[in-house]
């Protein structure tokens, strides 16, 4: 073999492992980028779901801020597109005395570990 196949043969099998060695760090930089699609799909496709939750808390929020008198958060309501009714239509369940509306809307408290003795 001559001296100069022999560096040929050795600058040509460095840059294929170059090149293999950057194709690794680019597939990992491809699935990072594909997993943050991923889950910024899921957001998207879950959002419109909580659309209708959020506009009911905003208006319990609304009819619980002095009676439905705060002028700053109307408009806020108004500004967000969301419906405001008058008090008189739905009034705040008394103290203490949980309506349906508010049962629906918790979760469930779920500890997140069994305590062991």
């Amino acid at each position: 073999m001559r001296t100069l196949q022999f560096w040929i043969l050795v600058i040509i099998s460095t840059l294929v492992s170059a090149l293999m060695i950057k194709q690794i760090f680019l597939t990992r930089a491809m699935d990072n980028k594909l997993q943050d699609l991923a889950e910024a799909q899921q957001a998207a496709e879950t959002g419109p779901g909580y659309e209708n939750a959020w506009k009911h808390l905003a208006m319990r929020l609304f009819q619980a801020s002095h009676e439905g008198q705060d002028v700053a958060l109307l408009q806020v309501l108004k500004n967000a597109d969301v419906e405001v009714r008058s008090n008189a239509a739905h009034p705040p369940p008394a103290p203490g005395v949980p309506s349906a509306e508010t049962n629906s809307l918790q979760a469930p408290v779920v500890p997140s570990h069994t305590a062991t003795p």
